[in-house]
């Protein structure tokens, strides 16, 4: 896969990032709470999820039966930020009421908080590992939407 990625000049650094997505949000959920749903048994759906399972292939329609299922859209915005992209949640957000708008600003923050942990935590040593780093990115792409949900529940208050 890496090859066929870089004679493509895809992002191949970003590839691991979407499989651990896919890992945790399984995990999470617990795969054998999902895998019956979607007809394969729980060791099926942990071993698509497997990077030490290169024969296994984790597909498109089961990542978007998942993240609808589990209503984590991590996999989504790793898989965005792969192919240099960001993404919007396109929520309903019509009937906002204060609270749920300083919710949304106050998970806003706690998200910009996690990036200013992990920069705090992989500079310590005045040094940067490569996993340092891949956590500094994955809390930065969940800040991003993050903000990007704050900023569409502001838009839905606009009176014209």
């Amino acid at each position: 896969m890496a090859s066929y990625l870089r004679q493509h000049s895809l992002p191949v650094r970003h590839f691991p990032l979407v499989m651990a997505a896919a890992k945790r949000t399984v995990q999470k959920a617990k795969a054998t709470n999902l895998a019956p749903e979607m007809g394969i048994t729980p060791a099926t759906l942990s071993n698509q999820v497997n990077d030490d399972q290169p024969g296994h292939k984790f597909g498109l329609e089961d990542s978007i039966f998942i993240q609808t299922r589990t209503h984590n859209f991590e996999i989504l915005l790793q898989y965005a930020a792969a192919l240099g992209h960001t993404i919007i949640p396109a929520g309903d957000f019509s009937g906002v009421s204060d609270i749920e708008l300083l919710n949304s600003y106050s998970n806003w923050h706690a998200e910009l908080g996690d990036v200013n942990a992990a920069v705090n935590k992989a500079l310590r040593d005045h040094k940067m590992t490569r996993a340092e780093f891949e956590e500094i990115e994955r809390e930065f792409i969940e800040s991003v939407a993050s903000g990007q949900a704050f900023v569409a529940r502001c838009r839905a208050l606009i009176e014209e």
